[in-house]
């Protein structure tokens, strides 16, 4: 008989399952009996077995091997975070204390944002180092050291900021100080800009055209002009294929026996002048041969001449078509509303432009001519009223407007007037510009040899013109001179 002893554990009471190399005890076995002396070992019940300990009795024979349970499975790793929620508060705080001082003082790439930062970086390394000894006296020394350095860096970086801070609002106060004063003053003219005591080119030039203006209105005294747009067709081209020499003769031995038949003293022509093909001035050598002339039917002389009057313009700009309408109004109506408003005597008045850009605008710029001086510059210095209106008046200087030739494309006279060759405006061709067949791909200019028209504003050659004459407009007097 076979006698197993065996202590049952608390949590199970079935019989241990032994291992499967071992054998089975046999009934008929009567002589043997089995102790084990392990311990019994905690097991999880993964199955609907339960777990028992071993005996702890000791059997005579050796210990038979018995099946050991399934070791549990791992425990999860204990979290990180369970140490900071147990950790004191106050170390927490001087730690992320610390690491935002390393971060305070530097920039991206790591390295300090200036002098202030990596002094503040130095001393707060220093602080945190510990330091037996005689060290901790170094360690003292050194940080009074940093110390002062950063209260120096500090107030001298804060007296910089406020001294900026002064010197941007002394710049904005200068700022708006031009600003009103700009806005004060009215613009200047180009007359004013000459008159500018570092411009002395200008002034020079200015001088120059005043002393040519005199000479010019002295010449107008001793000169008649002749217009022959009334004259009959053969009259003009007989004229127009004459020289000025031949001219002067002629005139000369036809007004000798006119003169004398009215018993009038013989009028000596000093030279004659082709303004245009229309125009003609006749230079006398005194003022009283000039006014002879001038008295004479010039219309039975050269078949349809007559005599043109110096007249002195001026330019109104902005005028509204509600107080003058050139196309409504006559010469008559015109003239009568400016003279009785302004105490002057008008002979014409004129559009500024032949070729209006905009004919439904409500203003225009007019040009109105008179025949003596002292009303023009009456006008120029104390404006002109139009129905309660008052308007700047201007001088008229045409000459300061770019002319340009479309026979030759020079700049500085007509075609009417020009004996150059012709050249096209579009390629630059021996031909006249109305003729030109060239595709619009082989534009060319006549005086840069680029891309565009001869006439393009971006055209260095007419840059260069309209400097010219902006210097031209800036150096005439604003006035007539006497």
């Amino acid at each position: 008989m076979t006698i197993t002893l065996l202590r049952a554990s608390k949590a199970a009471n079935t019989p241990q399952p032994r291992p499967p190399t071992e054998p089975a005890p046999s009934k008929n076995n009567k002589d043997t009996i089995e102790v084990s002396k392990k311990k019994p070992e905690a097991t999880r019940d993964t199955s609907n077995n339960r777990s028992f300990a071993p005996s702890k009795t000791l059997s005579r024979t050796p210990p038979l091997q018995t099946a050991h349970p399934t070791p549990p499975p791992g425990a999860p790793s204990k979290p990180t975070q369970s140490y900071s929620m147990l950790a004191d508060p106050a170390s927490t705080d001087d730690e992320e204390e610390k690491e935002e001082q390393e971060t305070r003082h530097q920039t991206q790439d790591g390295k300090p944002a200036n002098i202030l930062a990596a002094l503040q970086a130095v001393r707060d390394k220093l602080t945190g180092m510990h330091t037996t000894g005689k060290n901790i006296e170094t360690k003292v020394e050194i940080l009074k050291e940093l110390n002062a350095i950063i209260d120096t860096v500090t107030e001298e970086k804060h007296t910089t900021e406020v001294q900026q801070i002064n010197n941007m609002a002394d710049d904005i106060k200068d700022i708006k100080a031009t600003i009103r004063a700009a806005l004060a003053t009215k613009p200047e003219t180009w007359a004013q800009v000459a008159a500018a005591p570092g411009n002395q080119n200008i002034q020079l030039e200015a001088a120059r055209r005043e002393r040519l203006e005199k000479i010019k209105r002295e010449r107008e005294k001793t000169e008649v002009t002749l217009s022959l747009h009334n004259a009959t067709g053969d009259m003009r081209n007989m004229l127009s294929q004459m020289e000025e020499k031949a001219i002067a003769n002629c005139l000369q031995e036809n007004l000798r026996d006119r003169l004398a038949s009215e018993d009038i003293e013989d009028v000596k022509i000093r030279g004659i002048r082709k303004a245009t093909k229309d125009i003609l001035k006749i230079q006398c050598d005194t003022e009283e041969d000039a006014l002879t002339l001038k008295k004479l039917k010039w219309e039975t002389i050269l078949d349809g001449a007559t005599t043109m009057k110096t007249t002195h313009s001026i330019v109104l700009n902005g005028v509204s078509k509600q107080h003058i309408d050139l196309e409504s109004q006559s010469q008559e109506e015109i003239k009568a509303l400016l003279e009785q408003d302004n105490n002057i005597k008008v002979s014409r008045v004129t559009r500024l432009m032949r070729k209006v850009r905009n004919p439904n605008a409500p203003t225009q710029s007019l040009v109105a001519h008179m025949e003596r001086l002292e009303d023009a510059n009456h006008c120029i210095n104390n404006n002109v009223r139009i129905g309660h209106r008052i308007y700047t008046a201007e001088r008229y200087i045409p000459q300061c407007q770019i002319r340009q030739c479309f026979n030759c494309q020079g700049y500085g006279h007509k075609a009417e007037t020009c004996t150059r060759p012709p050249r096209c405006g579009k390629c630059a061709q021996e031909h006249e510009t109305r003729k030109c067949d060239r595709s619009p791909d082989k534009t060319s200019c006549v005086h840069c040899e680029g891309s565009h028209p001869a006439w393009h504003h971006e055209c260095p050659r007419r840059q260069k013109e309209h400097e010219r004459l902006e210097l031209l407009k800036a150096t005439i007097p604003h006035t007539f001179l006497c």
